[in-house]
């Protein structure tokens, strides 16, 4: 069946730049297409299972992972020529796989891999149902790549949709969007989901009392943001001594980790639920939170995620445990991603949650591999530790963090600090930090006057300067 979002997508942008009266007349008359349409067949058909899957023991969990990760082997085995003469090299096929655990048989795929090898990568009985997208960049090198036309995007919905539900959320509710649109105006409604767009590119102490006077004026229930985005607005709300917003019952955020200081602060000035998910275009991993827990639960119909050490050795999944995230997705056919390291670290939680779902759950995500420090004695501080721990002084006068690294033992903070910023708030950060990490660091403070984002809008917390070869070590 059509998905037309599939085929409109394309014209998005001209779309958003338009004149608001031409989007009034356009988007209210598709927002009134139902969603069968605007994402065809697959949609109804997802939402319903992702109803009675989330009721699933393990053991039926486990069984349909199996089912479809064989299927997924067997399809690139037959159709991808990177995985066929890969796994030639190496000696095995989709035959030697005979559990879940077996994968672990087959090499690992790095985003560097991906990107000298795309043309391979693609399923050779899917050229016709290409769909080109690329990562939003957040190291600095983005990834370009293919999702399956009326496929991939109407199952990523369903599995948001489900998500968002958990958090009291649903679509067509009014929802205000802080991310990485690039809007001329810096803030516009969509009729079509209800939408408040508000760029991420345009916030700052200058433009934070629009923002604030639009989130108002719109009423949004929900808020989805880049933590660092609407970590901004929540700083210019605590130090003007604005309330929270009235009908908003929740913030979601994702794209970016969030961090325990970021919680902190945005529930304290919104006054409701902060709901993190995790995942990323490459669409071979999602997680989230559910109404009663912070952890994040790992979907088990999305795709088969391990955790490996720095080696790429695969870890055992019990609490406590920490590694990188290795995942093969199970929603992308035309050009599959299978044990694919994510480059984000992942904390394992308990067995259960009081939800009392069966999804695997992790703790905590610590953020990026290239978001960790590297001490004088190769110890590496992950910017939990750092910056981000339960305090939050270092936000209550800044504008915008960033660290940069490029020696053991040091590391350069950068500032775009407000007004009221003093040599004392200076030594009491520094302080913070020394006493976070230990006081055998040379922080180095530099001020700015901007600082530039990433080409999707994102913040480049650390700019890390140094190979990380044991990021678990210490």
């Amino acid at each position: 069946m059509l998905a037309l979002e599939d085929y409109i997508h394309q014209f998005k942008t001209a779309y958003r730049t338009s004149p608001q009266w031409l989007k009034s007349t356009i988007g209210s008359a598709y927002s009134k297409l139902p969603r069968s349409l605007r994402y065809g067949a697959v949609f109804p058909r997802a939402t319903a299972l992702l109803e009675q899957s989330q009721r699933w023991s393990e053991e039926q969990l486990r069984a349909y992972q199996w089912k479809q990760l064989k299927s997924v082997l067997e399809h690139a085995r037959a159709n991808v020529p990177y995985y066929r003469r890969v796994w030639d090299e190496c000696g095995v096929s989709p035959r030697d796989i005979h559990s879940l655990q077996d994968i672990r048989k087959l090499p690992l795929l790095t985003k560097d891999q991906a990107r000298e090898h795309k043309p391979e990568l693609v399923a050779q009985n899917y050229r016709s149902r290409l769909l080109a997208f690329n990562t939003g960049g957040s190291t600095g090198q983005p990834l370009k790549f293919y999702w399956e036309r009326g496929r991939t995007r109407a199952l990523e919905h369903a599995f948001m949709r489900r998500q968002w539900r958990w958090a009291g959320f649903d679509y067509g509710q009014r929802s205000a969007i802080l991310r990485g649109q690039t809007i001329k105006e810096g803030i516009h409604y969509d009729p079509i989901d209800n939408h408040l767009f508000l760029s991420g590119f345009n916030l700052s102490e200058r433009t934070a009392p629009e923002y604030l006077a639009a989130l108002r004026k719109f009423h949004p229930a929900s808020i989805q943001a880049y933590p660092s985005a609407i970590t901004v607005l929540a700083n210019f709300m605590k130090r003007h001594g604005q309330g929270p917003l009235e009908h908003l019952t929740v913030i979601l955020v994702g794209s970016e980790n969030l961090y325990p200081a970021q919680r902190a602060l945005l529930e304290e000035v919104f006054q409701c639920r902060v709901y993190s998910w995790y995942g990323h275009a490459e669409a071979t991993c999602l997680a989230g939170g559910c109404e009663v827990s912070d952890l994040y639960h790992v979907y088990s119909e999305y795709g088969y995620t391990e955790l490996v050490d720095e080696a790429g050795k695969p870890l055992d999944w019990r609490p406590g445990v920490k590694g990188e995230i290795v995942a093969t997705g199970f929603n992308n056919w035309a050009m599959p991603f299978i044990r694919y390291r994510t480059g984000d670290v992942a904390v394992v939680g308990p067995r259960t949650c009081p939800c009392g779902r069966h999804y695997p759950l992790w703790e905590r995500i610590e953020g990026r591999l290239q978001e960790y420090i590297v001490g004088s004695d190769g110890r590496l501080v992950p910017l939990t530790a750092f910056i981000f721990g339960q305090h939050y002084h270092a936000f209550e006068k800044t504008e915008r963090i960033q660290l940069v690294q490029d020696c053991p033992g040091a590391v350069t903070v950068r500032l775009m600090v407000l007004g009221g910023w003093t040599r004392q708030d200076e030594r009491q950060l520094r302080n913070e930090m020394l006493r976070a990490i230990g006081d055998d660091w040379e922080i180095r403070i530099e001020y700015i006057d901007s600082m530039e984002l990433t080409p999707s809008g994102k913040h480049r917390f650390v700019i890390q300067k140094l190979p990380l070869h044991h990021v678990w070590a210490g």
